[in-house]
């Protein structure tokens, strides 16, 4: 009787389970990727943002980011999985372990009549974004990717930067787009452009910095709404990848400060699919996730009373870098010590503060350390100017962080969903179940090729 019964509940919830998949409302998906977004930046970011849309998900998992040899990821590897649902070696963009090309849940949908489109704040043919619409053996092939962008007949690019060939312009990109029927554009206008048939941005998407008073640009969120109210225009639905890339390059430059405001520009993007959302509850799911651990980032167990130092730096470290090494061969360390203290707003160093920086100019000067090629080198300061990076180190400890590594980690990430069909989500443990329970959630079933 109770094999009977077990029968009968399993009939039912298949029968109830296909009912669901045919009455599917989804029609628009957005998969938001915070490249390098470790799970302990989200914690140091919520303290600093409590207000922070990130953490108000119904669905949160852990999700494992090794590639397919169960080493850590690159954002190649990872970004295929994600787009892909496969695991592959680092490097690889749209192809499997043995380099054979693989189809991207992206491209399955376009075939299937959804709009599609691909934004990141960083260069549109690197390694995440890349992942969605081609198919090379080497992250390093950017011509190569660059062609595949061409001929991916997705709707909407966009992206900060683009990694050109040798002696090529944008403008020589524009007239190899034009021939693939798209329209290149450099200047992105909020509410005041109109969506061309086919068009790809280039415009910058940095954060703002204080010295930027007066300046009200948050691009990536502006472009994420331009965009999704642009594809819902496609009576099919859309999909829609939009990363915050640089996240990932404040963790390798262990920057908290770089790391915080480039969350805040992808905060404010998940802030516009949310916003859609709204307009649009039953129709619309939300994904959230990383492709991996940027450096590592440990928290203090007791954070100091206050943590907002780094909201006093200026400008981005890169550039004071710049400012920095002008000055380095003619002036004296207490001169350096002086300036790198007044950029990163840290006022009165203490004496051991001082003894840090003082070796750390030392390292600089020494030929036997200050090679970059060397292992102790790269350990200490991986490929970065010492003396910045130990002033760095120097603010974010008094911010209660402290960084393990320039490199990737092999944390888990988080992966949050919203919206119809979360509850599968819970299910997901590995990056490359993203795709694969996304395509559950539009069809009942998963379309991507195993």
């Amino acid at each position: 009787m109770k094999s009977v019964k077990a029968m009968c509940l399993f009939v039912f919830l298949l029968c109830l389970s296909s009912v669901w998949a045919a009455e599917s409302s989804v029609k628009y998906v957005f998969l938001l990727i915070g490249d390098g977004m470790g799970p302990s930046m989200r914690q140091y970011y919520q303290h600093e943002y409590p207000d922070t849309v990130l953490e108000r998900f119904p669905v949160t998992v852990q999700t494992g980011t090794d590639n397919v040899f169960g080493k850590c990821t690159d954002s190649a590897a990872s970004g295929t999985a994600i787009a892909c649902g496969i695991k592959t070696y680092n490097w690889a963009i749209g192809v499997d372990k043995d380099q054979r090309p693989v189809v991207s849940l992206a491209k399955l949908l376009r075939d299937r009549g959804y709009s599609i489109g691909v934004i990141t704040s960083v260069s549109l043919n690197d390694a995440t974004p890349a992942a969605h619409y081609a198919n090379q053996k080497s992250r390093k092939d950017r011509p190569g990717i660059l062609a595949d962008l061409c001929k991916s007949n997705f709707d909407f690019f966009a992206g900060g930067s683009l990694y050109l060939p040798p002696k090529h312009t944008l403008e020589d990109f524009g007239k190899l787009l034009k021939k693939s029927n798209y329209e290149l554009r450099t200047e992105f206008l909020a509410g005041k452009s109109q969506l061309a048939d086919r068009v790809v941005y280039i415009t910058s998407m940095s954060p703002v910095w204080p010295k930027d008073e007066g300046v009200k640009r948050h691009v990536l969120s502006d472009i994420t709404a331009f965009a999704a109210d642009a594809l819902s225009e496609n009576p099919k639905g859309f999909f829609l990848v939009v990363e915050g890339g640089a996240i990932d390059s404040g963790g390798h430059t262990n920057d908290l400060a770089r790391t915080m405001r480039e969350m805040v520009e992808f905060d404010k993007a998940v802030q516009s699919a949310l916003a859609f959302q709204k307009k649009h509850p039953r129709e619309t799911l939300i994904i959230v996730t990383s492709d991996h651990d940027t450096g590592g980032l440990n928290i203090a167990p007791e954070l100091p009373a206050d943590t907002t130092l780094w909201k006093k730096q200026q400008k981005d470290a890169l550039k004071i870098e710049k400012e920095f090494a002008k000055i380095f061969p003619q002036s004296s360390d207490e001169e350096l010590i002086a300036f790198l203290s007044r950029a990163f707003a840290m006022g009165e160093l203490t004496a051991a503060e001082k003894t840090a920086m003082q070796k750390a100019l030392k390292d600089q000067r020494d030929p036997e350390i200050a090679d970059k090629k060397k292992k102790e080198y790269r350990s200490m300061y991986g490929y970065y100017n010492p003396v910045v990076i130990q002033m760095l180190r120097l603010r974010d400890a008094r911010c209660g962080v402290s960084w393990t590594t320039f490199s990737h980690t092999p944390r888990k990430v988080l992966t949050n969903a919203g919206g119809p069909g979360q509850e599968l989500f819970k299910n997901v443990r590995e990056n490359s179940d993203i795709p694969r329970t996304i395509s559950k959630v539009l069809f009942g079933k998963d379309i991507i090729p195993q």
